[in-house]
């Protein structure tokens, strides 16, 4: 596992992992669909 002091702040690992897992472009995996929205985490 790599530290996060590593990327220099959670939100610039945040990003490279978008960047990584969605390389095309944020879509549904179900229709295809690119209207998508950005949630913030909870803490349940």
């Amino acid at each position: 596992m790599i530290p996060l002091d590593a990327f220099g702040s959670e939100s610039v690992a945040a990003d490279l992992l978008q960047q990584v897992r969605w390389r095309d472009g944020v879509s549904c995996p179900r229709c295809h669909s690119d209207r998508t929205a950005v949630l913030n985490h909870c803490k349940a």
